[in-house]
């Protein structure tokens, strides 16, 4: 598990934390830039968060009136997309980025006794093909073609993507055609392939029942950041 701020992330790390987790952390401008190769997309999933709990203020702009102070933001091309603080181990949540390269951003203000954040680096959700379903666990993509369909490249109705070394996906995928349109290899026309994105193929199960936990704050945010 990486629990170094201010750091580029490369490989597949998998797990992250900031310094001190679980029992604390201390004043932080922390930060964790992920790229991965041209054509990935980088898909992370908060697993754990538990920072300084929002304040509540009468100001109506702000989201169920809490105001965050310590915070977790997600910036993607440039952009705030989410900020998030509070208390939750129940309700994870994910973020796909739209290129090969994402920001974490995590502030703190004063010491706290909360545990702080830890999230995972993953392979992103796919796209099921044309004329089909697809289903996954952490480490196989399932592909699957309706009934008297088939994938184009190899006249077979199922085919079964591995998370390769924990980083990218092992294969690509054609699209599902008729049993009577199939095409030789040397003729396939191949939909967008599947985007490699860094991975780690083993999840720790988070179990808590946070039922009097202050909110956790989640705010999308349109704005770029300068």
């Amino acid at each position: 598990m990486n629990s170094y701020c201010n750091i580029q992330l490369t490989d597949s790390f998998g797990y992250v934390s900031n310094p001190g987790y679980p029992k604390y952390y201390p004043p932080y401008d922390c930060k964790w830039k992920i790229i991965g190769y041209h054509g990935q997309r980088v898909q992370i999933e908060i697993l754990d968060l538990s920072l300084k709990e929002p304040r509540f203020t009468s100001n109506k702009k702000l989201l169920n009136n809490y105001e965050c102070t310590d915070n977790l933001a997600i910036i993607d091309l440039s952009v705030r997309r989410m900020n998030l603080c509070g208390e939750s181990k129940s309700n994870l949540i994910e973020y796909r980025s739209k290129t090969n390269e994402l920001v974490i951003d995590f502030r703190s203000f004063e010491f706290s006794p909360t545990r702080g954040i830890f999230f995972l680096i993953d392979c992103p959700t796919l796209k099921p093909p044309s004329n089909g379903y697809m289903y996954r666990n952490q480490s196989y993509a399932y592909y699957n073609c309706y009934f008297d369909y088939v994938f184009e490249d190899t006249g077979l109705s199922s085919r079964v993507l591995y998370c390769e070394y924990e980083t990218y996906w092992n294969s690509t995928v054609t699209r599902c055609v008729a049993k009577e349109n199939t095409t030789t290899e040397s003729e396939i026309n191949v939909d967008e392939p599947v985007e490699k994105a860094y991975a780690l193929s083993h999840r720790e199960t988070m179990e808590s029942d946070h039922q009097n936990d202050p909110p956790i704050i989640i705010e999308k945010i349109d704005d770029f950041i300068t």
